[in-house]
């Protein structure tokens, strides 16, 4: 049983890192691949970085950490309303957001 719940660890601890990760490299690659409005557009060209996925690669660590540790997805997330909405709307710097 011990085995098993270490290789859905790695398992999950992968899989959410993956995802960061991408999200990370489009934060500092790909700002304006793919479709992107204007108003989202005019926010690249302000912060140099798209809000959208600096937030969602915050939200996607803390999700993989809470899950790693207490075993539980919380998809509805009211605690990181705070720090996600003050990245999209203040615009932290972006080597922060790689911290």
């Amino acid at each position: 049983m011990r085995t098993r719940s270490i290789l859905a660890a790695r398992r999950i601890r992968d899989a959410f890192a993956g995802y960061a990760y991408a999200q990370l490299r489009k934060l500092t690659e790909g700002a304006y691949k793919g479709y992107m409005g204007a108003r989202r557009k005019a926010v690249v060209d302000k912060y140099g970085y798209d809000t959208k996925n600096a937030a969602t690669l915050i939200r996607l660590l803390r999700q993989g950490i809470e899950l790693l540790t207490t075993g539980e997805l919380i998809t509805y997330r009211v605690d990181d309303r705070t720090s996600c909405s003050v990245s999209r709307q203040d615009s932290l710097p972006l080597a922060r957001c790689r911290r």
